[in-house]
């Protein structure tokens, strides 16, 4: 788990969720940063996906809702 938040403390970012299990001999990890730039959380993603025993990193971007008016 530090190694993951390696990636984010070296640039400064402060995740508001982080939550780690260890299941079988793997580790499941959920993070959330906001704030991120999409070319920095995608190179982070790449840098994650080279850790050892990390079979898979996704990534989710989350946009602000539009607000509709009903007449």
């Amino acid at each position: 788990m530090p190694r993951v938040l390696e990636f984010f403390a070296k640039r400064g970012l402060v995740p508001s969720r982080f939550h780690g299990d260890v299941v079988d001999e793997g580790l499941v990890v959920d993070v959330h940063v906001g704030g991120v730039e999409e070319g920095v959380a995608d190179h982070i993603a790449v840098c994650l996906r080279e850790l050892v025993y990390v079979e898979r990193v996704l990534t989710a971007t989350k946009r602000p809702a539009v607000q509709v008016q009903l007449r």
